[in-house]
């Protein structure tokens, strides 16, 4: 079988995503924070207390953030359409995902983990695979091992797109670390700039699927 043609200059290099990213963010600011930077300070809160008790904050701020996590894939799927959802809306509607979200976490994460176990290539080829299925499980109302496969399937017909988000992604965790080392007490910048680009796989999946489908009504990108 012929391997599909390859689409990816069909869409804006993973550069180009920062600031629909930053637009996206800013249409449900107070809700991402609440689900996102929230967990983020108590696991935080935890390494600071680490001697007074922190041992039992840090496994609550784990815990809130893979509840909260669902809610969070559905908000940056509303965000980039430029639809408002508050911290109550998203949680009553993503516990319609939640079990199949929290499924395709684990699966994926196997999955990706057994591959750079074997080695890192095929690891990082699962990731490719793999690192938008939770938006065509939010979109598509699909079941875990669908998600996948449409993940799979599409992906394949865009890998270079999502080679450069993932390289974005990497290239920026690399920076706010560094950051984050070498400001010390300001490492909330480090925090910050990672946080900027929190969007870009939810805009990077509204293209596919646009590109993919052009015949069908494309949602509108921030």
């Amino acid at each position: 079988m012929a391997e599909p043609e390859n689409r990816s200059n069909e869409l804006p290099g993973a550069f180009s995503l920062f600031r629909p990213s930053l637009n996206a963010i800013m249409v449900n600011l107070v809700t991402l924070i609440e689900l996102v930077a929230v967990p983020l300070l108590v696991v935080g809160l935890g390494g600071v207390l680490k001697n007074h008790g922190g041992s039992v904050i840090t496994p609550f701020g784990e815990i809130l953030a893979l509840v909260l996590a669902p809610a969070a894939y559905l908000t940056q799927l509303m965000s980039v359409q430029n639809k408002k959802i508050d911290f109550t809306k998203a949680i009553k509607e993503s516990m319609h995902y939640f079990w199949r979200l929290i499924g395709l976490a684990i699966c994926v994460g196997v999955v990706v983990g057994i591959g750079f176990i074997l080695l890192i290539v095929p690891g990082l080829i699962m990731l490719r695979r793999y690192i938008l299925s939770p938006y065509y499980l939010l979109d598509r109302d699909m079941k875990i091992f669908d998600a996948m496969r449409a993940s799979a399937a599409e992906s394949k017909q865009f890998s270079g797109a999502i080679w450069g988000l993932i390289g974005v992604e990497i290239l920026i965790s690399l920076a706010s670390a560094v950051i984050s080392i070498l400001l010390g007490p300001l490492s909330a910048v480090g925090f910050l700039v990672y946080y900027t680009y929190y969007c870009a796989p939810a805009i990077r999946y509204l293209e596919i699927k646009r590109a993919s489908k052009p015949s069908s009504a494309a949602a509108p990108i921030v």
